[in-house]
């Protein structure tokens, strides 16, 4: 089964009117493609967008915040977004591992920055 033909599907369904014939439909179809992509079949890595903006935002109101021209609730505020986005990449990232090897690799590799945290 190809999963670029099931995508397809999924997407002219999900394009559709929605009934209960297109939910059962587009149900199934979930499950064939989460059933390709768990067995690494045509998976296919997750673009990300690029972190940096909000790193650099983060930046930025650190900076004011030091000059007292922002609170801490903003400052806390952009580095919580940054952290959402970074947990969002490491997520793609996992979820992109084709092999075991791979994600025991990543899990020593955060785990390693966890500890840093502590």
């Amino acid at each position: 089964m190809d999963i670029n033909q099931v995508n397809e599907t999924i997407e002219e369904l999900e394009n559709r009117e929605t009934t209960y014939d297109t939910c059962i439909k587009l149900a199934s179809l979930y499950i064939v493609r989460d059933k390709l992509t768990k067995t690494g079949q045509n998976k296919e890595i997750i673009p990300h967008p690029n972190i940096f903006p909000q790193y650099n935002n983060y930046v930025e109101n650190k900076r004011k915040y030091q000059l007292k021209e922002v609170s801490g609730e903003c400052l806390y505020s952009c580095m919580n977004l940054l952290c959402l986005e970074i947990s969002d990449f490491v997520h793609n990232l996992y979820s992109s591992c084709d092999t075991e090897e791979e994600k025991i690799e990543l899990k020593n590799v955060i785990s390693s920055l966890n500890s840093f945290l502590l």
